[in-house]
């Protein structure tokens, strides 16, 4: 489901369907998101997760860029480094207590209110609790390390868990075994799949659902 900067409409939203700056994300119990840029970079979004594409902006040395805020949950992200942007961030993750600054990584990110972590898949971050990230207020965490701003303030950094599925899996964005993913759709999408369909909202996208349901 997405809330639309524009009008503060709530949509469902099917693959290949457009986010724009504003809007808001929120999966459900079950539900992997994928999204990407048009540079390339990429995102999954673990289930149970609220987050806003607030801000797409350049800001000096820095290219333009995306911030997600994210209010609860997690995301695995990839974003690449460019030769040309050596010197700026890529991206930028935040929640309301910390700030994650990307300069070509892939990284597991998760958080609410209190607190926020990192694990560093590939390249390195800064992780601290100012988007400016000032010297001093700020800790890098290169990749095989996981660093957390705790509730008291505190910018920690320890060593990860050497499996990268480990890691995923502590953030949510492997599903069990017995976790029923749901699929969303038009009601010829789903019929298509052998399901029938339901939509909560009386928009056109509904979510696919056995024949018996």
């Amino acid at each position: 489901k997405v809330i639309r900067a524009a009008g503060a409409r709530e949509q469902f939203l099917a693959a290949g369907d457009v986010l724009r700056v504003g809007d808001e994300v929120i999966t459900s119990y079950g539900q992997i998101v994928s999204l990407e840029a048009y540079d390339g970079s990429k995102w999954k979004v673990a289930p149970n997760t609220r987050m806003k594409l607030e801000l797409r902006k350049s800001e000096a040395q820095n290219p333009i860029h995306w911030i997600f805020h994210i209010f609860r949950g997690g995301i695995w992200g990839k974003v690449a480094k460019s030769a040309e942007d050596q010197d700026g961030f890529k991206g930028k993750v935040r929640t309301k207590n910390a700030v994650l600054g990307i300069r070509g990584a892939e990284y597991l990110f998760e958080g609410d209110e209190k607190r926020a972590a990192v694990d560093v898949l590939e390249g390195v971050v800064w992780l601290g609790k100012d988007s400016n990230f000032p010297p001093g207020s700020y800790k890098i965490i290169a990749a095989g390390f996981h660093g957390e701003v705790e509730p008291n303030g505190k910018n920690s950094i320890r060593e990860s868990k050497p499996k990268k599925a480990s890691l995923q899996e502590d953030y949510g964005l492997v599903l069990g075994a017995n976790s029923q993913e749901k699929i969303f759709g038009t009601a010829e999408h789903c019929l298509a799949r052998g399901k029938g369909w339901r939509s909560s909202d009386g928009s056109n996208i509904g979510e696919c659902v056995d024949q018996a349901q």
